[in-house]
């Protein structure tokens, strides 16, 4: 990131793109880096795995994209369009599941200008770069400290 948009005398455009563990899609504690990356980059674009042992879906074929890592992984392309930045960046989203050979043909298949890709509106306090499935049933449940109070 400090190479394309930080560094003094850059030229503050390109194309950052790695491949992560999948839970810094959303998982909470890489938001504030979400959040960095959303304020750095014009788009984002991130094709999710999936293939954590730890997660199987019951009766679906879901395998690792690596045989040697438990986790499952994500692609994740920045792109940074010019100097002048309005942010945040566009955050483009899409997933898979199925064999380790389907994921290599659909990663190997999949072009940013392609259809299937679904825009994300990441917001605070968690900035994911996933579409929401939470129960929003989840915001109305008590607080911890409203349910265990702790007096000094």
């Amino acid at each position: 990131m400090w190479k394309v948009v930080e560094q003094p005398g850059g030229a503050c455009h390109g194309i950052v793109a790695f491949v992560t563990n999948h839970g810094f899609i959303n998982g909470r504690i890489h938001r504030g880096v979400r959040k960095a990356l959303l304020d750095a980059f014009d788009d984002v674009w991130v094709f999710n795995l999936q293939g954590n042992q730890r997660l199987w879906v019951k009766g679906v074929k879901d395998e690792k994209v690596f045989p040697d890592v438990q986790q499952g992984v994500a692609l994740t392309v920045l792109v940074r369009k010019g100097p002048e930045h309005a942010g945040p960046a566009t955050v483009h989203y899409r997933e898979m599941r199925g064999t380790r050979d389907e994921k290599y043909r659909a990663a190997e298949k999949a072009r940013l200008d392609s259809e299937g890709w679904i825009k994300v509106a990441p917001d605070a306090p968690y900035w994911s770069f996933a579409p929401d499935d939470s129960d929003v049933r989840y915001e109305t449940w008590p607080a911890l400290p409203g349910i265990f109070p702790f007096r000094w």
